[in-house]
């Protein structure tokens, strides 16, 4: 089973808050439970998020496999990142970046 958060939030949240939810039932991580942040990704007037270029950050070497599997067979382009951590602040400096450039 693969678990991605992909809801715009703060750093660590990945690793700190859904990987401990997704186990606290018993579920090993990498082998019954993959999980991995793929942020959320807009391009407007777009129908779909398949033109748009995807981002993902690891939780281990084998989530990352597995989302990119995934989210491979949904969009053009995939761009893996070092890291979930990497990843959410990456998601946040786009946001920011959106919201001051819309400001002007």
């Amino acid at each position: 089973m693969l678990v991605s958060l992909e809801s715009t939030t703060y750093p660590g949240t990945t690793d700190d808050l859904l990987v401990p939810a997704a186990t606290a039932g018993g579920l090993r991580l990498d082998e019954e439970v993959f999980v991995s942040f793929s942020p959320e990704r807009v391009d407007p007037g777009a129908i779909g998020p398949w033109g748009h270029p995807q981002g993902g950050g690891r939780v281990s070497p084998a989530s990352t496999r597995v989302a990119a599997a995934a989210y491979g067979r949904l969009v053009d382009r995939l761009h893996l990142v070092s890291s979930a951590r990497a990843a959410e602040m990456a998601k946040l400096l786009e946001n920011t970046y959106r919201a001051v450039t819309s400001a002007w």
